[in-house]
């Protein structure tokens, strides 16, 4: 979790996996639970390239949800515990809270568990250049449809 950051260019140049197969491990609550977790940030950029962009850079960086073993315990959670309360606490790639002044560009995002970008409270963001790609060639099979961005109470 990353709280109060100003002015600050959190740069991803290689490969970020979102790696943990005990799901016991992450936060049960869904609002928390992400690979990068920003809270309360001003003029905060998430970036997969050091450039400024002008040569049309795409960026290198790339985060990895590895989604699809979270996929199938929803489906299968779903079906099974539904009746029972089951709470769907699969984590974001990343989740934006109470901020102002945000850019995610030039990244590339794969597989994610939930929502590839999650922002609550949120005002003036910025979502562009980004590249989504689901169920890639390391996942044992399709996924379900995802979401690239979800703004809640967001501007």
């Amino acid at each position: 979790m990353l709280v109060q950051l100003r002015n600050v260019k959190f740069i991803i140049l290689g490969t970020l996996e979102l790696h943990d197969d005990n799901f016991h491990v992450w936060p049960q609550s869904r609002y928390y639970n992400a690979g990068l977790f920003f809270s309360r940030c001003v003029n905060l950029t998430v970036s997969g390239s050091d450039n400024d962009g002008a040569s049309g850079s795409r960026g290198v960086g790339l985060i990895d949800g590895l989604g699809f073993r979270w996929w199938e315990a929803a489906v299968y959670n779903a079906l099974t515990l539904h009746a029972k309360g089951w709470r769907d606490n699969r984590p974001n790639i990343i989740n934006v809270v109470g901020s102002t002044d945000v850019v995610i560009e030039r990244i590339t995002l794969r597989n994610a568990p939930a929502f590839h970008v999650h922002t609550s409270n949120t005002l003036r963001q910025v979502v562009r250049y980004v590249t989504v790609h689901v169920a890639g060639s390391n996942a044992p099979r399709p996924g379900p449809e995802t979401c690239l961005v979800e703004s809640l109470s967001s501007l």
